[in-house]
């Protein structure tokens, strides 16, 4: 999880000027899958977004440990080429064999953090991510690099961070850190850095404990701010069903920024089993027992009871994932099926 401060400007006789009303602190939680699956966004997203602790495609971001425990693989998020803002994105990477370990080149993955914050600004997203991770063992080391000079229109950024995971006892670490991150547009400007996390996840009898800690520094076109932020979860995966699985949870959350605060308590389940041996289906539902925004005013338990489906077709060594519309809109004769899609396909 990952949280978010709305750092917006507004600009007024050529002067960067804070907004007078802050937005909400956004929490944002990365949905991972589970031990040995290559779960894609579209699989993610279907099961709501709990459960950071799990290994998959996209918490190699997080825990690069976890490369080695999913083999050789290439794997595509199908989505226009775009900004933080536009979702899905095109994205997707491989892995291979190297020496003693696994080493994995994955394109267009873009910090969550850095670019929340630019887009929020009107400023240049990340160009053309490139992450580097390699896994040897039990333990993980990544390197994540962007850059652009758009010179039809002035804009420019960089970004440079790093990542380290191990295996700790029975459990996991995970470390990341951007040491530079620079988004500039004629005037304007938004710095990012450093940014700061650490997740830690272990079982706990029949549950599985996790938790993430996160401090970032903004530097606005001048205007400076520090946000940082927690999360502890516990989550139960100890009903089987056939070969999938019922999972059930709660994790509380806290975010702080200068003038704005926001804390979050979801309760959730969810259930992945197979449909047929060549399918998929799964489902999760999730709703806040507390939920608080403040800002200028405080805002408590706004309805965001949630429920997502999706479904998973398999043929040979090939992987087609894919989240339902009706999960969001409760159609299922709409002219749109899937809202997202993915391909993974394991050597």
């Amino acid at each position: 999880m990952i949280f978010l401060y709305d750092f917006s400007i507004t600009t007024k006789n050529s002067t960067v000027q804070r907004k007078d009303s802050m937005k909400n602190i956004l929490v944002i939680l990365a949905l991972l899958a589970t031990s040995t699956a290559h779960a894609t966004k579209a699989r993610q997203a279907a099961l709501g977004g709990f459960g950071s602790f799990w290994v998959d495609t996209q918490t190699i971001f997080d825990y690069p440990q976890y490369v080695g425990n999913l083999g050789q693989y290439l794997t595509m998020e199908m989505g226009p080429t775009g900004t933080f803002a536009t979702s899905p994105r095109a994205e997707g990477g491989f892995y291979k064999k190297s020496g003693d370990g696994i080493l994995g080149v994955y394109f267009g993955h873009q910090d969550p953090i850095v670019d929340a914050v630019r887009n929020t600004n009107t400023l240049e997203t990340q160009n053309n991510p490139f992450y580097l991770v390699y896994s040897h063992g039990d333990i993980g080391y990544g390197l994540n690099v962007s850059y652009a000079d758009i010179k039809t229109t002035g804009a420019k950024e960089m970004t440079f961070g790093a990542t380290f995971g191990s295996k700790v006892g029975d459990g996991n670490l995970g470390l990341a850190a951007t040491a530079y991150s620079k988004s500039e547009s004629g005037a304007a400007n938004a710095k990012v850095f450093p940014v700061i996390k650490g997740s830690y996840n272990a079982p706990a009898g029949d549950n599985q404990f996790y938790g993430t800690v996160n401090y970032y520094r903004t530097d606005i076109t001048g205007t400076t701010d520090n946000v940082y932020g927690a999360q502890l979860g516990l989550q139960n995966q100890s009903t089987k069903i056939g070969e999938g699985f019922f999972f059930y949870g709660a994790e509380i959350s806290y975010a702080h920024a200068s003038n704005n605060d926001a804390a979050n308590l979801p309760i959730y389940a969810g259930i992945e089993t197979g449909l047929f041996t060549w399918a998929q289906i799964r489902g999760s539902l999730s709703q806040s027992v507390i939920r608080m925004n403040k800002t200028t005013a405080t805002n408590i338990n706004q309805n965001n009871t949630a429920v997502n489906l999706g479904a998973t077709v398999t043929h040979g060594n090939f992987s087609l994932d894919g989240l339902m519309a009706a999960g969001a809109t409760g159609n299922v004769n709409g002219s749109s099926f899937l809202t997202s899609a993915s391909l993974v396909y394991k050597f």
